[in-house]
């Protein structure tokens, strides 16, 4: 995708790398937010010339990647800052989990991640760790899943379903909005 800064990161000290990228992307937004008397980033942009563009970062497979217990214990403090302060800087993290597992959904974690959307789990328990209370395990599937969002209120959704085919069409729209020569395009008419 054109839009996608840095490529997918696959390697463990690539990925250490760019968690310490955002923890000082933050620190500089939250300068900036600072010096321009503002204390979030929607507010600076409605009213500055230059907007601070939003960062969306996805954390698939967290589970796989905090196995090794080098790279978790190099990457988990910098996760927990980025999902403590990272949201009034316009950056965004989501963390990606086949299961619940509260060896790697540390309390800390939870605590810190305000906003969960959590598909069907096999148990209480495992909606315990990844809900805060149980009722994940009575979800239907395919898509049906409950939101927290910053509180305690549950909002149940349905994740409309997708063919490949229609995510390749997707894909392609992005990638002609996004290429150069629409980018020139725009700006010349």
């Amino acid at each position: 995708m054109p839009h996608l800064h840095g490529g997918i990161i696959s390697e463990k000290q690539d990925a250490i790398q760019i968690l310490h990228i955002l923890v000082d992307e933050m620190e500089t937004r939250y300068a900036t937010l600072e010096a321009s008397g503002y204390n979030n980033i929607a507010a600076y942009n409605a009213k500055s010339s230059r907007c601070i563009p939003r960062i969306v970062v996805f954390f698939d497979e967290v589970p796989n990647w905090m196995q090794d217990e080098e790279f978790k214990a190099e990457a988990e403090p910098l996760i927990n800052e980025i999902a403590t302060k990272s949201r009034a800087s316009g950056i965004h993290l989501f963390m990606i989990y086949q299961r619940a597992d509260n060896q790697v959904m540390t309390m800390q974690l939870r605590t810190n991640l305000g906003n969960k959307l959590v598909l069907r789990l096999g148990d209480e328990g495992s909606s315990k760790i990844a809900l805060g209370e149980k009722g994940a395990e009575r979800l239907l599937g395919k898509g049906h899943l409950i939101a927290k969002l910053d509180s305690d209120d549950k909002i149940y959704s349905q994740v409309p379903f997708i063919t490949q085919e229609e995510i390749d069409t997707l894909a392609s729209a992005i990638i002609r909005a996004w290429s150069p020569t629409s980018q020139t395009d725009d700006k010349a008419g």
